[in-house]
């Protein structure tokens, strides 16, 4: 892995703002909202890789940045 910088990749057009990604994140500050109310990440430096909003996310929003992504991802790119 190239560090947490390419840990979680945010897909805001997929976002419903439910919220669950950012009550799962242990870290504060990594996640948060735009101004339409879609997640993205803000400071990727925080992120510990732990993909637990990744696996809360029941819309994908949110995805691994790594290769390939995690066993089971649909890839959409």
């Amino acid at each position: 892995m190239q560090g947490a910088r390419n840990a979680i990749r945010a897909h805001p057009e997929r976002c419903v703002s439910c919220g669950r990604c950012l009550l799962a994140c242990r870290k504060q500050g990594v996640l948060e909202f735009d101004g339409d109310g879609r997640v993205r990440v803000a400071d990727a430096a925080r992120c510990s890789a732990c993909y637990r909003c990744v696996d809360v996310c029941a819309h994908r929003a949110l995805t691994s940045g790594l290769p390939g992504g995690f066993e089971g991802e649909m890839r959409s790119e």
